[in-house]
């Protein structure tokens, strides 16, 4: 069956509940929101099982693995192929994990021009 969400406005938690939809967001250490909506939820028990198989529904498709793996898949096969990204900008991506000392003495690090949108890549 499910059950809805009740969570706050905080972190990833608003990517996962849908507000009105499978739950309800309120804000951080408000009291009286989430007091509201447990009242609400409370005196509509007919809702409870739409809300929890919304949310069900949403996470089962936006969160499920194959489809998140063929995205990452898609961004690395973009990043990593000839084309506007291979482009070089200047900002140089070296090996985090090299040492300092020995990241000069390493080959020319590669240059990768990203898509101006790039700080939000989840639209794959």
């Amino acid at each position: 069956m499910g059950l809805p969400v009740i969570s706050t406005l905080h972190g990833g938690i608003p990517e996962l509940v849908q507000d009105g939809i499978s739950g309800f967001l309120v804000p951080e250490r408000d009291a009286d929101a989430l007091a509201e909506r447990l009242d609400y939820l409370i005196s509509h028990p007919e809702r409870w099982a739409e809300m929890g198989q919304a949310g069900r529904a949403f996470v089962a498709t936006a969160f499920d693995l194959d489809q998140l793996n063929h995205r990452l898949f898609e961004l690395y096969a973009r990043l990593t192929s000839p084309g506007p990204l291979a482009v070089e900008t200047g900002q140089s991506l070296t090996h985090p994990s090299a040492p300092a000392a020995s990241r000069s003495a390493l080959s020319p690090p590669t240059k990768v021009a990203l898509p101006p949108n790039s700080a939000n890549l989840g639209g794959l």
